[in-house]
């Protein structure tokens, strides 16, 4: 398969991902005590550039996905949580949540992505069981950790975010999921140190963690892993 159609379907997927996120924002029913509205999100400079990097990264994660070997099913899916990540990172900087209503739409994007996924590694042959294993394990590699932290931080993690990265698990499969949650936490700390040291946060503050996983994502997509 030729880099030109991984770079196509990156940029196609990313499009695609940007009409769910501006149909599902429609339905966020806190979006307007939020601040956060469809112009806002579309029509502005600041975003546009932003829909434009987007773009760029997610050819650059599609050349680089198969200069790497990976299949494209596996590109695709990391450039759309990357584009969705970093809506829903955006929505949970402003209102410090990730919306039910959003999520519940998502789900349903996220089986059927799945199973087009296993429905393509059936065509092609390349089905076995580690197809099925790979999205529940990637469930439970983003659920389980999350969920304990959810119980432990007493809501210093959201019930949001569990469900998220729950979805998110799916999506990508199980080593895609513990790269990301890896580099994520990583980032997190990295950013949390320097600001400490800066005094501008302490141990109590709160901190959004769907940003981080944004730029976990956008990391991954870009480096190709």
């Amino acid at each position: 398969m030729s880099v030109l159609i991984y770079i196509v379907s990156g940029l196609i997927i990313s499009v695609a991902a940007s009409v769910i996120n501006l149909m599902f924002l429609s339905q966020f029913q806190g979006r307007k005590a939020a601040a956060i509205g469809i112009r806002d999100y579309y029509f502005t400079k600041k975003k546009s550039i932003i829909f434009i990097l987007a773009l760029l990264a997610s050819g650059l994660g599609g050349f680089l996905g198969k200069c790497y070997g990976s299949g494209l099913f596996d590109v695709l899916s990391k450039i759309l949580m990357m584009n969705v990540l970093s809506f829903l990172g955006w929505i949970d900087f402003k209102k410090e949540i990730v919306p039910n209503s959003f999520l519940k739409r998502f789900l349903i994007v996220a089986v059927i992505w799945t199973l087009i996924k296993l429905a393509a590694d059936f065509v092609s042959g390349n089905f076995f069981a580690g197809s099925i294993a790979s999205p529940l394990l990637g469930v439970a590699v983003m659920f389980i950790p999350m969920f304990l932290s959810y119980l432990i931080s007493h809501g210093g993690v959201g019930a949001g975010d569990v469900k998220l990265l729950a979805i998110v698990g799916g999506v990508l499969g199980f080593r895609s999921s513990y790269l990301l949650l890896m580099t994520a936490f990583i980032v997190a700390a990295v950013f949390s140190v320097v600001q400490m040291l800066r005094k501008k946060m302490t141990m109590k503050s709160y901190m959004p963690f769907v940003p981080f996983l944004a730029i976990a994502m956008g990391l991954m997509v870009i480096l190709g892993i």
